[in-house]
């Protein structure tokens, strides 16, 4: 019998020039949360569940960096404990103390920020800008650890360059390439999540001085020097310069 394969997804996402790097805490999914889906975070019986209302559309794909590491006795004890808790199959059986042996799973870091920070204030984003103009509490998953297939998992191994892209409307996807050239497309619902992270937008004004998203921290990292996460905030340095 064929050794099932795990897969985390781990993504950090910062903005501009400015890199904040801080350990996240991890939510445990009890719903389906994508990577790069934006939304608000609510405790449930269960766990944590993730209310989405949208994603960013990507008119230039975001490149990732992919990682494999065998899993460790904690991370498969979050992953067994929340599958147990919502009354799914867990497909994954624990592994001896021989690394080589275990199931893996795949760490997956946005390498390309600046075209992630240009994506979330281009013009087609403007209805979800609205929603993070009103509300600092809407976030966006800037990671998620999923398992797959193992069909999924060596298609990733065997890439050389992998890009978080949009496939169709409101769907992201991964495209993997190879020898310089596309050779896969893979969406994201080809994953189940287990656990995601969580990550605020700053804002800031640009060259004109309008309002813009000039940062994606992680967790509860403060917003770099003169951004906010409260758009309003913004507003009221703005008033009192005038």
């Amino acid at each position: 019998m064929k050794k099932p394969i795990f897969i985390v997804i781990i993504l950090v996402i910062f903005s501009c020039s400015t890199i904040k790097n801080n350990e996240q805490k991890q939510q445990l999914s009890t719903v389906s949360a994508e990577l790069g889906a934006i939304g608000i975070n609510n405790s449930g019986l269960l766990g944590n569940q993730f209310q989405q209302i949208g994603v960013p559309e990507l008119s230039k794909k975001i490149r990732i960096q992919a990682t494999h590491v065998p899993f460790d006795k904690a991370s498969y004890k979050k992953y067994s404990g929340l599958i147990k808790k919502s009354g799914q199959i867990n497909t994954v059986m624990p592994q001896d103390s021989v690394i080589q042996d275990r199931p893996k799973y795949l760490k997956f870091v946005i390498a390309d920020l600046i075209t992630l920070t240009e994506a979330m204030n281009a013009p087609e984003n403007k209805a979800i800008q609205a929603y993070l103009d009103n509300d600092s509490n809407y976030k966006i998953i800037s990671a998620v650890d999923v398992v797959t297939s193992k069909l999924v998992y060596n298609d990733i191994l065997e890439a050389e360059e992998i890009y978080l892209s949009q496939h169709n409307a409101n769907k992201l996807g991964l495209e993997l390439m190879k020898d310089g050239k596309l050779y896969k497309k893979i969406n994201l619902s080809s994953f189940t999540p287990f656990k995601y992270n969580l990550s605020s937008f700053c804002w800031g004004n640009d060259e004109r001085r309008r309002p813009c998203i000039r940062a994606i921290v992680a967790g509860n990292i403060s917003c770099p020097k003169d951004t906010y996460k409260q758009a309003s905030k913004l507003d009221k340095k703005n008033d009192f310069k005038f």
